[in-house]
């Protein structure tokens, strides 16, 4: 069954195309061959090459486009292309950027020794020991 689909779609192919002309290819040809609806066809395919680009530019600036959603809304190329512009210059102007390495955290006054526990329940039996003496 799906031989006999490709075929006759070949088939109705070869029945644009008169013996010895060209396969029609650019949109302007198309225009000038008087088919109306494969300009349309071509000019939505284009429309949605460029959204699936856009789509996946936006993606690597960190925008996050629905690429099937804007083809379908018939969002224009141009008018998603100012979107994700716009979008990621607003993310730009959020971020703050600095060129300076952060500070170590400060502490107030000098660093004291660490005091040994035993060292200093030593000391304090001997000075006992001599108060006592």
């Amino acid at each position: 069954m799906t031989s006999n689909h490709i075929s006759s779609t070949r088939a109705s192919e070869a029945d644009d195309t008169e013996e010895g002309e060209a396969p029609v290819q650019t949109i302007a040809d198309l225009v000038a061959a008087g088919k109306a609806t494969q300009v349309g066809a071509a000019a939505e395919r284009a429309r949605a090459a460029e959204i699936t680009s856009i789509a996946a530019i936006a993606a690597r600036m960190g925008v996050n486009i629905d690429a099937a959603q804007a083809v379908e809304r018939g969002t224009s190329p141009e008018a998603l292309r100012a979107a994700v512009l716009n979008t990621a210059a607003e993310r730009d102007d959020a971020t703050a950027v600095s060129t300076a390495a952060p500070l170590p955290p400060m502490e107030a006054g000098p660093k004291q020794p660490k005091r040994n526990s035993l060292k200093a329940l030593a000391e304090k039996q001997a000075a006992r020991l001599r108060a006592a003496r």
